[in-house]
Parts: C-alpha cells; structure tokens; sequence
C-alpha cells in the first residue's frame, strides 16, 4: 500500500511541476459530453460475492464560470450498466446493475513536452440498482444502493482536435450493503467531447 502511494505521489508532483507550463493547453467553459466503458473489481467481503463487472456509462459535464488562472472547476452527472461476475462459491447467480452519479471534479491542464493533458479528480455520489438472481430461489430481487465514489482521470488532448479528450482513469467506489461494505478497484477510459472552449 505504501508503494500505491508514493507512486500517486509521483505522478502528482510530476503533474504540479508540469502544470506551470500549461498556457497552451485548451480550457473549455459550458457544456460536455462522454461515453465511458468501465471494469471494477471486488474486493473486501464483496470479492467472496463477486468477481468483478463490466459495462459503460454515458456522462455529462459543465464547467463552470470561474477566473481561475489554472485550474477549471465543473459539476458532472453520469448513468451507467454494468454486468456483475458472480464468484462461483457465492450464493449469487446472476446480477446486472444500473448506477447514477452526480460529482464536482477539479481540472488541472498540463503539456509534457508538445502534447496536451489534463489531470481531473472527482469525487461523486450516487445510487446503485441492483437487479439479482439467487441460486436455489426464483424469481429476480431488487436493492437499492447508496455509493461514494474517488476517480483520478488522465486525459489526452489531440492537437487535431483539441475539444476531445480521451480519458483513462483509476477509481474506487464503496456502497454501505446491510451486511458488509463493497468495496470496488477500477478503471475506465473513453473519451469526452467539449462543445465550446475559452
């Protein structure tokens, strides 16, 4: 754990030193819009349940109108699907999820060397249905739950289009269950489209 984090601490020191030469990286104001493919993997009590799932989201987000000389500050709201792995052992049969999410994230724009990036962390909240099947018992059952979740995106900008950026981002996702937490790694990537720019 204590390599984790100094490794995150690295590449945060790595972004900071970089950011000072961010002038010419593109800032964006208003509206934008993401399609995101996502796996997270179980861990905690939750891995003796599930393995891991895997499904996509659709995102939107706003930027919104400050002075900030470095930095963007937005809100984003994000629904998504997933499909649950059950672990062969648990009593869980099948599982597919739907998930909304509503979130503040920091941007901080950067260039290494000529390319164009952008760190963005967000933390967001949101709620989870949860559609299930049980060995041994019929019919479907239906939960409602509530989830905290940490994302830290790394995003790319193409010169030859620079209001799209591809995203590859880390995140964890914990939901209170009534009989343990579940606790959940992941990653995602895709890419968002910026409809205006400073």
């Amino acid at each position: 754990m204590k390599k984790l984090y100094l490794a995150l601490a690295a590449c945060a020191l790595c972004i900071f030193s970089a950011h000072a030469q961010s002038e010419s990286v593109p800032r964006y104001k208003g509206f934008a819009l993401g399609a995101l493919a996502a796996g997270n993997y179980a861990l905690g009590d939750y891995a003796d349940v599930a393995k891991w799932n895997a499904g996509g989201a659709l995102a939107a987000e706003i930027t919104f109108p400050t002075n900030f000389s470095k930095a963007d500050v937005g809100l984003s709201v994000e629904a998504g699907v997933a499909h649950v792995f059950p672990n062969t052992t648990s009593r869980l049969e099948k599982e597919n999820d739907g998930s909304f999410y509503a979130g503040l994230w920091l941007r901080l724009p950067f260039s290494l060397g000529k390319q164009w990036f952008a760190f963005q962390p967000e933390v967001s909240y949101g709620g989870a249905v949860r559609l299930t099947e049980r060995k041994s018992e019929s019919g479907t059952n239906t939960y409602i739950d509530q989830a905290v979740r940490v994302r830290a995106s790394l995003r790319y900008i193409p010169h030859g289009c620079p209001r799209l950026e591809l995203v590859l981002a880390p995140q964890y996702t914990l939901s209170p269950e009534k009989d343990y937490l579940i606790h959940q790694a992941g990653c995602v990537a895709g890419a968002v489209w910026h409809f205006s720019q400073k």
